[in-house]
Formats: C-alpha cells, sequence, structure tokens
C-alpha cells in the first residue's frame, strides 16, 4: 500500500478511497515550483481531535521550515489555516515526509 499519492495522479480518487475505507490518512503531493512540493493531508473523516493532531503537524513543520531555511514567502499562506492540513516542503524531501507523516497520523489516531 503506498502512504501517499500525487494529487495529479490518476489513481488519487482510487487512493482517497481506499484510505476512507480503512480509516487511514490520505495525504497528497503536489509540486508548487522546481524547488518545493505541498503536502496535503486529509483525517477529517477519521480523527476525534482534529484540532490537537493539526496543531503538532503544525509544530513540527514550524521547526521543519526554521531547520531548512524555508523563505516565508513560501510558508506565509500556509499559516493561518484553522486546520493545518497543507504544508510546503522541499522537493527533494516530498516522498520521506509523506511516508513519515502517515505513519505519525496513523500513531496519533490509534486508540
Amino acid at each position: 500500500m503506498n502512504k501517499f499519492v500525487y494529487k495529479n495522479s490518476s489513481l488519487a480518487s482510487q487512493h482517497w478511497e481506499f484510505c476512507n475505507k480503512e480509516k487511514l490518512p490520505f495525504i497528497t503531493i503536489n509540486s508548487l515550483d522546481k524547488y518545493y512540493s505541498e503536502i496535503f493531508y486529509d483525517i477529517t473523516d477519521i480523527a476525534k481531535n482534529l484540532e490537537e493532531i493539526s496543531e503538532s503537524v503544525k509544530e513540527i513543520f514550524s521547526f521543519y521550515n526554521k531547520f531548512f531555511c524555508i523563505p516565508g514567502y513560501i510558508t506565509e499562506k500556509y499559516n493561518d489555516q484553522y486546520y493545518y492540513f497543507k504544508f510546503p516542503v522541499q522537493k527533494d524531501h516530498a516522498e520521506f515526509v509523506a511516508n513519515q507523516l502517515f505513519d505519525y497520523l496513523n500513531n496519533q489516531l490509534s486508540p
């Protein structure tokens, strides 16, 4: 099972249906430009504590942005989300981050 799908993939809707049916996090990667990708995740139908999980992901990626010196013009549009469901990463980190995010979210959702 893939832990993520590329947003423009022909398999995106099939992957969403699988994740929804199996109560798993749905994660996509979308290319923003030559250097950055956007990670999106959806756990709205399976999480009881959306705000708590969203805040923890936001905190993790706040440190990621600082550590990897992601410029403010890339990150600023993501900061005001009520739920922090999408965020930028360096393109060469996208697949690793998506895989790890899946594991993290799945762990957070486990009873």
